[in-house]
């Protein structure tokens, strides 16, 4: 209330989930989690600029060129030591979102790439797989997304709200 006074404006509103333990199923068997195949790499890279603009990136690095396919990609990420991981999820063979496991050294994200279109349940699909394949090595992982209709698909893949930060400017 005191910014808004103020004379600020909301621009942006995102939460931070982190996993809980237990177990959790995909209960829509419409939907397929496969591996990123590079013919998905362009509108992941459109989603992802829109869900996470670097004018929000001021406490995160949010650096998506190495989740570009190629062989020079590869080999950098190789001889980094950087090992990320990419799932997608395709409903009638349609790409519905896409996920992608970057470590860095603060922690471990996951980057959600979904569209206007995407089926929430995807979402709940993706994570809880992508939960399954890293759980040995990483047992708490983070998410940061946009307040959204997907908020709930996060909660079902066994994710808790951590805090919810808000993105104002000021008008004159």
């Amino acid at each position: 209330m005191l910014y808004t006074k103020l004379g600020f404006k909301e621009y942006a509103r995102r939460t931070t989930w982190q996993t809980i333990a237990g177990n959790f199923d995909v209960k829509n068997q419409d939907i397929q989690i496969t591996k990123r195949h590079p013919n998905f790499w362009q509108t992941q890279r459109l989603w992802l600029t829109r869900l996470y603009p670097d004018v929000l990136a001021w406490h995160q690095t949010w650096n998506f060129n190495s989740l570009r396919p190629g062989f020079f990609n590869w080999l950098y990420l190789l001889f980094t030591d950087v090992n990320i991981r990419q799932w997608v999820a395709l409903k009638n063979n349609e790409l519905q979102t896409a996920l992608a496991y970057i470590p860095h050294g603060r922690g471990e994200s996951l980057f959600v790439a979904t569209g206007e279109k995407s089926d929430p349940e995807a979402v709940t699909a993706v994570l809880i797989q992508a939960r399954k394949d890293l759980l040995h090595y990483y047992p708490k992982l983070t998410l940061e997304f946009p307040i959204s209709d997907f908020d709930s698909a996060i909660q079902a893949a066994g994710f808790k709200q951590i805090r919810t930060l808000i993105w104002m400017h000021a008008t004159l």
